[in-house]
């Protein structure tokens, strides 16, 4: 495992990867895709016109490639870790997706340490597993006040229920400005399917596949800081039964992204984000089914938290 702070070079070096993988979204808000609710409002914190930008830099680390069934990058900034992401790469790519974006944490802990952040993805079991790789990215802010973690975990015991919800919400007087969201469970039973912003608050979401054994959980994270809101943008997908989707959200002019996610229709559990990728101003996204079929329409897409850069 290894991990490095991203320079511009770095920067040029994997964008012919993303784009490669990630065409421009629909401009139909992410919301309306879903066909959910937003996330309920926490009380807006007040602008604060005199605050300088953050400095904002890149992350980049990757796993070990082989074929478990789940990986995980622990990164590493001298600032503080606001959100980020991944890709994943290798013949068993198309069975595995991110499940922990995680900033604040190491090793799976919530040490909320804003210099630790850890990405880790899980594939679905096959008959003939291959190898794979992950690939992770953080966002990590210089210049940011007032960072902190707030959490929201919600469990499900024993086997037989459906999709949990997490919601977590900044402290009064503070604006959020990242984000964040876990699954828990045996890797192969349970998909992280959502980590979307609202205002002041993050909702995540996750899916168990077909007839789980054992129980899962999911957190929610969000970033906030005392600074100003990050503007939410976000990109979409059409609806329909394609096998892999891709979606953009673009920072308005001179803003970059400070927190990313996603999110998509399907509830069936068979759906992967395999690539969700933070450059300097704008967030990519691909959504795909695993191997096995999803039998109806579904769309997906990305949201991203802007702030000036």
């Amino acid at each position: 495992m290894t991990h490095v702070e991203e320079t511009p070079l770095i920067r040029e070096k994997h964008k012919a990867v993303w784009w490669k993988a990630a065409a421009v979204a629909t401009s139909t808000v992410l919301a309306g895709v879903l066909g959910m609710a937003a996330p309920a409002a926490a009380a807006p914190a007040a602008q604060q016109s005199s605050i300088a930008s953050p400095t904002i830099t890149f992350v980049y680390g990757s796993s070990a490639t082989d074929a478990n069934l789940w990986k995980g990058v622990d990164l590493s900034c001298t600032g503080a870790f606001l959100g980020g992401g991944g890709y994943v790469s290798g013949p068993e790519s198309q069975n595995a997706g991110l499940s922990q974006i995680a900033p604040g944490s190491r090793g799976g802990a919530a040490l909320d340490d804003p210099r630790s952040m850890r990405v880790s993805a899980t594939a679905a079991p096959d008959t003939t597993p291959a190898n794979w790789t992950l690939h992770a990215y953080g966002i990590c802010a210089h210049g940011l006040p007032g960072v902190e973690y707030q959490r929201d975990y919600v469990s499900a015991a024993g086997s037989g229920r459906g999709p949990l919800t997490a919601l977590a919400s900044c402290s009064p007087g503070k604006s959020l400005v990242g984000m964040g969201g876990q699954a828990f469970a045996i890797p192969e039973q349970v998909r992280l399917s959502t980590v979307a912003p609202g205002n002041g608050v993050v909702i995540a979401r996750v899916t168990p596949q077909p007839n789980p054994t054992a129980s899962w959980a999911v957190q929610a994270i969000a970033v906030c800081a005392n600074h100003n809101a990050a503007e939410i943008v976000s990109g979409s997908t059409g609806v329909d039964n394609r096998a892999v989707k891709n979606a953009t959200a673009h920072c308005p002019a001179g803003q970059g992204p400070t927190g990313a996610g996603f999110g998509h229709t399907w509830e069936a559990g068979n759906l992967v984000q395999s690539m969700l990728i933070p450059t300097s101003d704008r967030l990519v996204g691909v959504t795909r089914t695993d191997t096995r079929p999803v039998t109806g329409n579904w769309g997906a897409g990305v949201y991203a938290l802007c702030l000036p850069t």
